[in-house]
């Protein structure tokens, strides 16, 4: 559908376009005679949620926009909420119970029954207890304050409320703006103001309950992970007690060290007691029998015996540590004594092998008193060894315990301070979002001086426009939607047909009539003589029903041959439009010829109008003679499936598919066949025209 088109359908239907807006615009105006006063409230809330300072700030983190905006819309939400407004509402039938609510404006608010008032002043406590017991009464679904929040229409009536309440955020500003629409100015006021009051405590409250749960939770997770510290520690503590351990590494190494020494000291003292032994054993072998029997005597053994215990007590002494002064005189002097003995026993001074016998006697006298000291050094020293490897046995298998232990302590440590990071973290987010929850009112809310600029010049137009759409809406359906044949192009393509002429509504302009006229003849002349019909040619029209037009198009027909100077016979079941009447007859049928219907005749062109052909049978004999078949039609009305079987019929009988009239158009559809439509134009609408088709180059 072009445009040219759609403004040639406005066009036609100009009154409807103008009665039906006008009509509902006076609906609309005479509707709001009595619009009530509206007063209008705005205030501004800072939220702070981009440009705001928080601790998240200082950590250089980037703003989500995604974040920013649901925070905004979190907010807004919460402001139009249907807690927040049933707590406000609330509040008012408070006030209003109370007497304190006093309106500028006869506004209608519920009043409380004076039972439900009395039960609420006898409330104890501040508005707060008796919000608390108006908000029992309003999950009553029969008391009055019900009725007065959800079924009753006046200002404190939720959906009411919520209607009226309005909150924007401010460009992209930290902004958000409240605005509220009151009949009343005093209510416009006060209802802003007890939004502020409820938003911000809850908004806060809202916030900090997010981060209540975490912090406890890493509270008690700490406190957990803090005994579990304090009981590792305890547990290692009394194992380092009950077993005397206080410094467990250190006191190892140091047994461990001490135990080596005295290893390599026994050692010394074996090789050196294994030496003495030896040099022993070589001086009594040097020695003849007989100083062996003097030494061996009893004197001499006596005396031997006691510079052995002796010198093992001076040596005893002297191996841990503690010197004996006195056993060491004790032992030097019974030494002295042993010497002299032995030597005035000896009488010979020299020994077999030519040693002097007091330097021998000398030397074994000193090797057996070091095998003796030897001896009694290395008792000490393996005694003590002995000692130290039983602490070496004790503490060696209390290491892996006390590893263990001290593993314990490592783990319980790393948790807790694992616990109190995130605890300092979470605290640390909870004073944040608390710092961030606080919102300041850039511009508290005002009384309205004046009421709002009236809306009923607004709803006339827009019942105006309305209309306006609705006929506009309705006349494009209609066409869209309409089946009709309307052009010829149309009617060609739904028929299948072959286009043989088109015809407009009556009355029609002479000028339109000429060109259409002479398409036709020139399209009817064009069939006859691809068909090589020869004189006297038949032409046949038919109409599937009565009122198609086949009369005015075989008269038609029949006039403008005439006008060409040809000897044309126009037949037809009437004798309208200078037409020859024949009779239809029950023989009709059977006719083969047009002599048989009104006798010979010389005209060299017969025209023969059949009755419709769904009222009466055709003759099919005769139009096997017809030359051309025309089927008229009308275009005001769709193809039907009877049309589909009239055009079937015709060309079965004649040999040939017929060719379509369509009769009744309307002139603008014209335009497919001669062109612009020959009428006087004003220079406007001729503009117009050209620029609907966009056709500017003229």
């Amino acid at each position: 559908m072009s445009l040219l088109h759609v403004l040639r359908l406005l066009g036609r239907h100009w009154l409807l376009l103008t009665a039906v807006p006008l009509g509902m615009a006076a609906v609309v105006f005479l509707a709001t005679r009595d619009l009530p006063r509206e007063y209008a409230a705005s205030t501004t809330l800072y939220t702070g949620f981009v440009s705001g300072y928080s601790i998240d700030s200082e950590s250089g983190s980037r703003v989500d926009y995604l974040t920013t905006q649901t925070a905004f819309d979190n907010l807004i939400q919460l402001i139009k909420s249907r807690e927040t407004v049933e707590r406000v509402a609330l509040q008012l039938i408070a006030r209003r119970a109370d007497g304190r609510l006093r309106l500028a404006e006869e506004v209608e608010i519920p009043t409380v029954p004076g039972a439900v008032v009395r039960a609420v002043s006898a409330t104890e406590g501040a508005s707060a207890a008796r919000l608390a017991r108006l908000s029992a009464e309003a999950n009553d679904v029969g008391s009055p304050i019900y009725a007065a929040l959800y079924i009753d229409e006046s200002p404190v009536n939720v959906s009411t409320l919520q209607g009226a309440i309005q909150a924007n955020r401010v460009g992209g500003s930290d902004m958000v703006e409240i605005r509220y629409t009151s009949p009343d100015p005093v209510l416009a006021q006060l209802v802003l103001e007890l939004i502020l009051d409820d938003v911000i405590d809850e908004f806060r409250d809202m916030k900090t309950r997010q981060t209540g749960g975490v912090v406890e939770f890493f509270e008690e997770q700490t406190a957990l992970a803090d005994s579990a510290l304090r009981s590792a520690v305890g547990g290692t503590r009394a194992f380092g007690v009950d077993n005397r351990i206080i410094n467990y590494y250190e006191q190892t190494k140091y047994v461990a060290s001490q135990k080596e020494s005295l290893d390599h000291e026994v050692q010394q003292e074996e090789m050196a007691l294994a030496a003495a032994e030896n040099a022993l054993r070589d001086t009594e072998r040097r020695l003849s029998e007989r100083e062996a029997v003097l030494i061996q005597s009893d004197a001499v053994a006596q005396q031997r015996q006691s510079l052995s215990a002796a010198t093992a007590r001076a040596a005893r002494a002297e191996a841990l540590g503690a010197g004996d002064p006195a056993a060491r005189a004790q032992a030097d002097s019974m030494r002295a004594a042993l010497n002299g003995s032995v030597r005035g026993l000896h009488r010979l001074s020299n020994s077999e092998q030519g040693v002097a016998r007091s330097a021998l006697t000398g030397a074994w006298l000193n090797h057996a008193t070091s095998v003796t000291e030897g001896r009694a050094r290395l008792a000490v020293l393996r005694q003590r060894r002995d000692e130290y490897q039983r602490v070496y046995d004790v503490f060696a298998p209390l290491g892996s315990t006390l590893s263990s232990l001290e593993r314990e302590v490592d783990i319980a440590e790393g948790t807790y301070m694992e616990m109190l990071h995130s605890l300092n973290l979470a605290r640390m987010r909870q004073q944040s979002i608390a710092r961030a929850a606080n919102l300041d009112v850039v511009a508290p809310p005002q009384r309205p001086a004046r009421p709002n600029s009236s809306k009923r010049p607004l709803l006339v137009v827009v019942a105006f426009l309305a209309g306006l759409a609705l006929c506009v809406g309705g006349l494009l359906a209609v066409e869209v939607f309409d089946q009709s044949m309307r052009t010829p192009e149309r009617a060609a393509e739904v028929s299948g047909l072959p286009l043989a002429g088109a015809y407009p509504t009556a009355p029609a302009d002479p000028a339109l009539l000429k060109p259409l006229d002479a398409q036709f003849l020139r399209n009817v002349s064009l069939v006859l003589r691809e068909r090589d019909a020869r004189e006297p040619q038949f032409v046949a029209v038919a109409s599937g029903q009565a009122g198609e037009g086949a009369g005015f198009v075989a008269a038609r027909l029949a006039e403008r041959f005439a006008a060409r100077g040809r000897t044309v016979r126009y037949l037809a079941p009437h004798a309208d439009g200078g037409a020859t009447p024949y009779a239809v007859t029950d023989a009709f049928p059977e006719v083969e010829t047009l002599d048989a219907i009104a006798g010979p005749s010389g005209a060299d062109l017969t025209i023969l109008e059949l009755p419709p052909v769904l009222d009466a049978p055709l003759p099919v004999g005769l139009l096997a003679h017809a030359d051309v078949v025309l089927l008229a039609a009308r275009a005001s009305r769709s193809w039907a499936t009877a049309d589909a079987h009239t055009a079937s019929a015709l060309e079965r009988a004649s040999g040939h598919a017929p060719h379509l009239v369509l009769t009744g158009t309307q002139p603008v559809r014209l335009e497919g066949l001669v062109g612009e439509v020959p009428r006087r134009r004003s220079w406007l609408r001729r503009t117009v025209k050209r620029a609907a088709r966009f056709e500017f180059s003229r």
